[in-house]
């Protein structure tokens, strides 16, 4: 025996539709929380305030009237102040009034118009989330959004009987919520809930199309104001305190994947070089000012960067291998982009606004993207050895020892040691024990003495044991710890090397990485942060890298460790698979993409053509060869295949409705469907396209909406029926 649905009654209708329009607003203050809006208040008050309501929804109802006018015009006060205090900066306020209006038209009372703009500003905000952040949350939370969005368009529909009904406001004193979810379980249809699943999918279908066929365009350079600015992870700003780095080595979340052209593409262990700092000031490094601006930083507009546009002289780099990386930068991790060496070519995605400072080789953007950010380098080398500009060499070169400087600017900034006498006289003491009787060392001699000084002496420790006080925080921890993290081991070598007399400066980025074995791309995360620092070979003309850090592989620089990578598998993986699958296909999708499909779906079109093609010119011999003997064994077979084919045709076409019966009475659906009922409903159709009537029609009416009637009548009828429409 089928269960009897349950009918809503015009209350239930009504709490149904408010609770499922403050999922609407729940569900955009999530997609916008991903967002830096400075908003985290509004959304954390507004969150709570739905959540509340949803459970309690009788509290906001015995909100006065009069209070929600009055509160209407402090919202325009305070979203009109917002605007003006924050200009020329537009979408944040714009965002923020956004999630204002949400709340106020969430707890406000709603009638069918309210009801409306709430489902457009939530989608607005999921929108603009999207576009922001290119994230993979954003297709998930538009799934929801979608059935959601089409639950509350529907229930206005059935709810609009005209101006009463848009009067009406639900009571609320004898609600329940788990109540009211069981009385909806109860009064679901499957045929209700089949056509909703078909408009889904049609909705999603739709949606796919439209985006395979929409014109490529980066809607960021279409629409220049929409962008909200940002601030890097600390460890990768032009500014890094000791411990930011260290700080970001306790985020485990993804900060890049790299599309690499295979996993032994990648040498030794990798180093993503972001930045490089040249002036210290008692406890932090940071870019000099010098770098910050012309004529050391150029501001070019273009889609693609030639690597000799960070070599002096503008030599070409030349090509090995033609290999192309891709790499997605995730939303707030760094302005600059992470190289880890000399590349023949750099492509985006769109004509970019870059800024490139060609004597420490950084190639990094206006400012930090909220979205993933990708980028292609083709014909990438790794090297642990960056060319100097010829200004550097110039001014190493010329330099005369002891030197003093009243304004350092840069490259002598790498040499700058602005500290107490006695803590230069510490660090001297420190680089006589370290060289010991030898007069003059090389680059890569002095770095093995200091780093293997560093590592006998030192532990690593993401919670350095500093004691004592001292003006200069490395000093001082030189004296005095026995633990640290890669800042002060990067920074006490730098100290050392500039008292020693060579120019030194600190590099930031990541180092490591893993192998995802699923998708087979290198994912890099915060917690492979790190910090090495890079010391000028006055012999080569070049910036050697050191790492002296304990555990990173030899203490002598120019040795390279063979590479031993890690692996990621299981559900991490799996998970993280489909974020790559979301940039690949989704987020990287051009016009050469496009263009690809087109000329697969050419090619695959033209096979089945084909092969088609070679079918029907098969068959057409075949059917020539039994014409000309139709009697032979094998053509009298293949006739009467053919006439059997026919026939059973021709039966089941006419059987349709009773064979349609039979299914829906197995679903218990008997009269939903009854052959005879189908029968007479075509016989009146004719009718009525003829005009004709009489008792004939009378009796097709009987059969169609009376009670069932015996077939041996039914076709009685239906044989008069037919009669008449010949007649």
């Amino acid at each position: 025996m089928r269960k009897k649905l349950v009918k809503l009654t015009t209350e239930e209708l009504f709490e149904l539709k408010w609770l499922t329009g403050t999922l609407l607003c729940l569900l955009a203050f999530w997609a916008l929380s991903s967002l830096d809006l400075q908003a985290e208040f509004h959304i954390l008050l507004g969150g709570l305030a739905l959540v509340i309501a949803l459970f309690k929804p009788i509290w906001v109802s015995r909100i006065p009237t009069f209070f929600w006018r009055s509160v209407g015009f402090v919202l325009l006060f305070i979203i009109g102040a917002d605007f003006i205090l924050h200009l020329p900066e537009f979408m944040p306020p714009l965002l923020r009034m956004v999630i204002l209006l949400l709340i106020y038209r969430a707890l406000a009372p709603r009638r069918r118009r309210e009801d409306l703009q709430i489902v457009l500003l939530c989608l607005f905000c999921l929108v603009i989330s999207g576009v922001m952040t290119l994230s993979l949350l954003f297709a998930f939370q538009i799934l929801l959004f979608t059935p959601v969005a089409m639950g509350v368009l529907f229930l206005i529909c059935v709810l609009d009987r005209g101006p009463e009904s848009r009067q009406y406001q639900a009571d609320w004193k004898a609600f329940s919520l788990s109540h009211l979810i069981g009385r909806v379980l109860r009064s679901l249809d499957y045929r209700v809930l089949f056509l909703g699943a078909t408009m889904f999918l049609f909705v999603v279908s739709v949606s796919t199309v439209l985006f395979v066929l929409t014109p490529r365009v980066d809607i960021h350079q279409a629409i220049p104001y929409l962008e909200i600015k940002s601030e890097a992870k600390a460890g990768f700003s032009e500014n890094v305190k000791l411990g930011e780095v260290s700080e970001i080595q306790s985020n485990n979340s993804v900060a890049m994947r790299i599309d690499a052209p295979s996993i032994d593409a990648i040498e030794g262990r990798p180093y993503w070089r972001i930045l490089t700092l040249d002036k210290y000031d008692r406890g932090y490094f940071r870019m000099s000012n010098a770098l910050k601006g012309r004529p050391m930083r150029a501001y070019p507009k273009t889609r693609e960067l030639m690597g000799r546009d960070l070599l002096d002289g503008g030599q070409e780099v030349s090509r090995r291998f033609t290999e192309k990386w891709t790499f997605y930068l995730e939303g707030g991790t760094s302005q600059f982009l992470p190289l880890p060496g000399l590349f023949h070519s750099m492509r985006f995605e769109g004509v970019q606004n870059l800024a490139i400072i060609p004597g420490p080789h950084h190639v990094g953007l206006l400012s930090v993207q909220q979205r993933v950010f990708s980028y292609q380098i083709e014909d990438l080398r790794w090297t642990h050895r960056f060319p100097a500009m010829a200004d550097e060499v110039e001014a190493f070169s010329s330099l005369t020892k002891p030197f003093s400087a009243a304004e350092y600017t840069y490259p002598l900034t790498t040499l700058e040691l602005d500290m107490s006498d006695e803590d230069r006289a510490f660090l001297n003491e420190l680089n006589a024990e370290i060289k010991g009787e030898a007069a003059s060392l090389d680059v890569s001699s002095y770095s093995n003495l200091l780093t293997s000084y560093l590592w006998k002496s030192y532990r690593y420790s993401l919670y350095p044991d500093i004691g004592g006080e001292g003006e200069d925080a490395i000093v001082n921890w030189l004296r005095t710890a026995k633990a640290g993290h890669c800042e002060y081991f990067a920074g006490s070598f730098i100290l050392l090397a500039r008292e020693a007399g060579y120019p030194a400066r600190m590099a930031v980025g990541f180092t490591g990485g893993a192998w995802n074995m699923v998708e087979e791309y290198f994912v890099v995360r915060n917690d492979d942060a790190h910090a090495w620092v890079e010391i000028y070979d006055a012999a080569n003309e070049e910036w050697l890298r050191v790492d002296p850090t304990p555990g990173s592989g030899s203490a002598n620089p120019d040795v390279i460790m063979p590479s031993s990578q890690n692996f990621e598998a299981g559900l991490g993986a799996w998970t993280d698979s489909l974020r790559i699958q979301w940039y690949r296909r989704v987020v990287n999708f051009d016009q050469g993409d496009q263009l690809d499909m087109a000329i697969t779906m050419k090619d695959i079109f033209d096979d089945i053509a084909g092969k088609l093609g070679e079918k029907a010119s098969d068959l057409g011999t075949r059917l020539s060869v039994w014409w000309k003997q139709p009697f032979s064994g094998k053509g009298i077979l293949g006739m009467a295949l053919v006439v059997s084919l026919l026939v059973a045709m021709w039966g089941l076409w006419h059987a349709r409705f009773y064979w349609i019966g039979i299914f829906y009475r197995l679903l218990r659906r008997p009269k939903a469907l009854d052959p005879l009922r189908l029968e007479a409903s075509r016989y009146l159709r004719k009718f009525k396209r003829k005009e004709l009537g009489g008792a004939i029609r009378s009796d097709l009416q009987a059969i169609r909406f009376g009670p069932p009637a015996n077939r041996t009548t039914a076709k009685a009828v239906f044989k008069c029926a037919r009669n008449a429409l010949k007649g």
